[in-house]
């Protein structure tokens, strides 16, 4: 699912089987737009002749997503890792609240490995059996995210702190979701203790690196008093 009424119209919500289907993740994924997938490594300017694509087939994905109608394009994509494989989208456009359209919602099918997908032809384009298709999982094993967080208190895995460091470029566009999650990596992984207390002296968060600096788990802190852990007579400086 697109959303055309932010900036550079970005992936906010992806399917496990649009993973599958990838190879990526879904932190690699949301944030992005969908032409990441039109490079063997993912890196795609935004108005920048295609290499690895026809680009008509991409100029007619973009005019119809621009004029608001609903297409359908085979072109080819590629896998995380460079692996290409031929795909059947279909964007339909979907208006929220008010007549304007607000989302697209991509489907995507595998034209090599689900050929019996295709139950017939209207319109100009193809209908599709979605449910028909059992897509395998490709390479990516996704994140348990409530395990990560009771090892560590970290929410982004090692794979997504890597992708967000090659993604990082200070001179272009970068989504609301690329800087919040680059805000949490950072917040996640620095040496320091960062942590937040309420106007009565109570922890209400902790990062990570609590574990290391004081040994305490930062779950096990938050609720507490900040001179649970200082000596009595550092506590009238501190507050």
């Amino acid at each position: 699912v697109c959303d055309v009424t932010m900036n550079d119209c970005p992936i906010i919500y992806v399917s496990d089987n649009f993973q599958n289907l990838t190879g990526y993740s879904r932190h690699e994924i949301i944030g992005q737009n969908c032409r990441f997938l039109q490079a063997p490594d993912g890196k795609v300017e935004a108005g920048s002749k295609r290499e690895f694509v026809d680009d008509g087939a991409v100029f007619n994905l973009k005019r119809m997503i621009q004029e608001g109608r609903e297409v359908q394009q085979s072109l080819i994509n590629y896998r995380k890792g460079g692996k290409p494989f031929l795909n059947l989208l279909t964007m339909i456009p979907i208006p929220w609240d008010t007549d304007e359209i607000r989302y697209f919602i991509g489907f995507q099918i595998d034209l090599v490995e689900c050929p019996d997908a295709i139950s017939g032809q209207e319109l100009g384009g193809v209908t599709v059996n979605y449910k028909h298709s059992d897509i395998g999982q490709y390479i990516w094993t996704p994140p348990v995210p409530n395990q990560l967080e009771s090892d560590n208190g970290q929410t982004l895995g090692v794979d997504d702190v890597s992708t967000l460091l090659q993604q990082y470029n200070p001179n272009g566009l970068v989504s609301d979701w690329h800087k919040s999650s680059w805000d949490k990596m950072l917040l996640e992984n620095t040496d320091d203790v960062v942590h937040v207390i309420s106007l009565k002296g109570l922890f209400l968060y902790l990062s990570p690196s609590c574990k290391r600096v004081l040994e305490y788990d930062g779950a096990d802190l938050v609720g507490n008093p900040l001179s649970s852990v200082c000596h009595p007579s550092d506590i009238v400086p501190v507050t």
